[in-house]
């Protein structure tokens, strides 16, 4: 603490005397009146200051940028109360920064970075310690929300493998509000011990992410996959028409053919539109395969894929061979329910970037921490909604119902209407919530088409919209509590359980430097710079692959150009006896002469 307080008040410590008992400091400056002086206590281990001159009388022009106090471990002391208040850790150059201007220190980057090391694990612990603390912090977490589901795994030699955690508030609103429509994902740890985070994640009534459940495995294979799914099984069942969203992982294809073979597995095709065009590089066909997923009815999908065969048959069949059932709506075994890619669950690890370099211990109370604030902020706003429907299907109802004004309603009965949009029609049944466009009946929110007849008929709008839609099914997903598991001296864990000991997996050290973002997959990379050919100059190759091997006529300089840059003429010989050019004196023709008289 005294090294702390020297660099506040931007003076050097000499240490006098240091001993078991003892401890006298001064000031660097021998004749400085700071003096600090104190001894331990004969019972406990508590020490007394005897005295204290705070005042110096020293000249303090002689601090300097690198005070010597100023060490990893005194750094790591200063940043260790705002890391535990932010809860994830700034980078070494950030540390650097941060140091000058609120302190005048310039630090060296090695020192800044065992200084975060060292504010990383006086707030966090070491990664060792957080797996033997993880039974009893999992006890603890059901003991004190009861019906939390929590399973881990660990190998012969009681290394940890694999842990499951599902919390009994996701669980109630899963159950009986929310939509079954699930994304499943994976994403790197970024601590000592590397590994997987798989989560779960649905939408809510207002088409948020709502946490189903997560875990967390070594390595991201078919075993691992299996693993989280078996225990998602384990804690929600099959439930009816339900469908599970993801990317086309290997192991999450053949995990999901093993556990849940009778559960429709969609593709996101978010995935698949990056695949199209970094493969084909042809935006017609990326525009097509969007208005075909987009597509409801099987009509207008058919039609969209009969264009893209006449302009990439090799596109058409690709695609075909992937199955229409994964990736369109229009042959969805199952509603979706608008959920056609799995950035809702790549979201939710976006939210955690910081939380993934934590040591697993604190990395689950960091989840649990933030869903306990989305549950209250959530249902605390569900609360204060005065609409019968969310704000975000309020938001949608409202644009299509802008967008139907134009429409001409044709009713044929008190219940069937037909819409006619421009140069289509739209049959709409209000009683049996459908429409020939089958959005209706879909993704169970009035299309433009049921709008504008539900208007014809003078009808309140969220009564033809689905339950899973409106604030009380919100209220309700949220209406779980989450509560804290407290400090560990305060957790009563049984014998059995304290007896329990979990060591981290096998350590896997990676050459170079550990990626903290993921690898962007195909077609992420964005619009790079154009290039063009120096031959042709035209765009698309390069001169080495030019089927245009003309060179370009290259512009004839002017002559002042040419003038400027050209050498300076080279200056006749001059002789030196007879004055004359064209020759040196030892050529010179009066040499001969004169030496031929002689």
């Amino acid at each position: 603490m005294l090294h702390i307080y020297a660099l506040k008040e931007q003076f050097e410590v000499r240490i006098r005397r240091s001993s078991k008992t003892r401890y006298e400091a001064g000031c660097k400056d021998g004749e400085c009146e700071f003096q600090l002086r104190a001894f331990k206590m004969q019972k406990g281990e508590y020490w007394v200051v005897r005295m204290f001159l705070k005042d110096h009388t020293c000249n303090i022009d002689g601090f300097h940028a690198r005070l010597r106090q100023a060490n990893s471990w005194t750094v790591g002391e200063l940043l260790a109360p705002k890391l535990q208040v932010h809860g994830h850790s700034l980078k070494p150059k950030d540390i650097m920064v941060e140091m000058q201007v609120d302190h005048g220190l310039h630090l060296l980057y090695t020192k800044a970075w065992r200084a975060k090391d060292h504010a990383e694990a006086s707030v966090f612990g070491p990664p060792e310690e957080s797996f033997k603390l993880l039974p009893a912090y999992c006890h603890r977490l059901k003991e004190v929300n009861p019906g939390t589901i929590t399973t881990m795994k660990t190998n012969v030699a009681n290394q940890f493998e694999y842990l499951f955690i599902a919390h009994a508030a996701s669980l109630h609103g899963f159950h009986t509000v929310i939509r079954p429509a699930i994304a499943i994902d994976g994403t790197h740890l970024k601590g000592k011990f590397s590994g997987i985070m798989f989560v779960a994640i649905c939408l809510d009534a207002n088409n948020q992410v709502f946490p189903l459940a997560y875990g967390f495995g070594d390595v991201e294979d078919e075993m691992s996959w299996t693993w989280f799914l078996n225990e998602l099984k384990n804690a929600i069942g099959s439930p009816k028409d339900c469908m599970i969203i993801s990317d086309r992982h290997l192991g999450i294809k053949a995990a999901m053919e093993k556990v849940y073979p009778n559960v429709p597995h969609g593709y996101c095709v978010f995935h698949i539109a990056q695949n199209i065009k970094n493969h084909y590089k042809r935006k017609d066909v990326s525009l097509l395969f969007k208005q075909a997923w987009k597509a409801y009815r099987k009509a207008d999908f058919k039609e969209v894929m009969l264009e893209m065969m006449k302009v990439n048959r090799v596109a058409f069949e690709d695609l075909m061979n992937v199955g229409p059932e994964r990736w369109s709506r229009a042959y969805s075994p199952v509603r979706r329910y608008r959920l056609m890619t799995s950035s809702i669950a790549e979201s939710m690890n976006s939210c955690l970037v910081h939380a993934r370099q934590m040591p697993i211990t604190t990395m689950v109370e960091f989840i649990r921490e933030m869903l306990q604030k989305w549950f209250y902020k959530r249902r605390t706003k569900a609360e204060k909604t005065r609409t019968q429907l969310t704000p975000w299907a309020t938001e949608l109802i409202k644009e299509r119902n802008k967008d139907s004004e134009k429409y001409t309603v044709r009713p044929i009965d008190s219940v069937n209407f037909n819409v006619k949009d421009g140069n289509k029609y739209g049959l709409v049944n209000l009683s049996e919530k459908t429409c020939s466009c089958t959005k209706f009946q879909v993704d169970k929110l009035p299309c433009r088409h049921a709008l504008a007849a539900i208007r014809y008929a003078k009808k309140p709008f969220p009564d033809f919209c689905g339950d899973c839609y409106k604030t009380t099914s919100w209220l309700e997903a949220y209406s779980g509590n989450i509560f804290p598991v407290g400090h560990p001296s305060e957790w009563n864990i049984p014998q059995d359980m304290r007896s329990k000991v979990v060591h981290p997996p096998p350590f896997r050290a990676q050459a170079g430097r550990p990626k903290k973002k993921r690898f962007k997959s195909a077609g992420e990379h964005g619009n790079g710079k154009t290039r063009n050919c120096t031959i042709c100059k035209k765009s698309g190759h390069n001169r080495q692959n030019c089927k245009n091997p003309q060179p370009c006529q290259a512009p004839q300089p002017c002559p002042s150009a040419t003038s400027s840059t050209s050498k300076r003429p080279r200056r006749p010989y001059m002789c030196r006896k007879c004055g004359e050019e064209g020759h040196n004196s030892q050529k010179c023709p009066l040499t001969s002469d004169v030496g031929g008289t002689t």
